[in-house]
């Protein structure tokens, strides 16, 4: 069960005044402290509202990064894959070329045959 408060006497004696000096200081400084507490609170929450913000551009500064490196991905596969289809199509040129000149000494060889006759 819970105690019944005692009334408030208006009888009772003041406080001295000493104390109250006292208690009025006291309540100076703990209002100077919560005021620096206050001031420390706003700064950190705009230092981390900062730092949030921060995160945010970094994040989207990774997302564009990561789809650029993405896109290089896909044209150096396509660059690739062009050059090994420009390889082959050189190296068929390259056989062809041969051929021609192996024909082309063979119509020389002919030719200075037909020069001896």
């Amino acid at each position: 069960m819970p105690k019944a408060k005692k009334s408030k006497s208006k009888n009772k004696p003041e406080a001295p005044a000493g104390r109250r000096a006292a208690f009025a200081e006291a309540l100076v400084d703990i209002k100077r402290e919560l005021d620096v507490l206050e001031r420390e609170r706003i700064n950190a929450e705009r230092q981390l509202q900062t730092a949030r913000t921060e995160l945010q551009k970094t994040k989207v500064a990774l997302n564009i990064t990561q789809s650029q490196e993405l896109s290089l991905r896909d044209k150096l596969s396509a660059l690739i894959n062009k050059e090994t289809q420009l390889t082959l199509k050189r190296e068929k040129l390259e056989e062809k070329l041969d051929e021609v000149k192996e024909k082309v000494g063979r119509v020389r060889k002919i030719e200075g045959e037909l020069e001896e006759i």
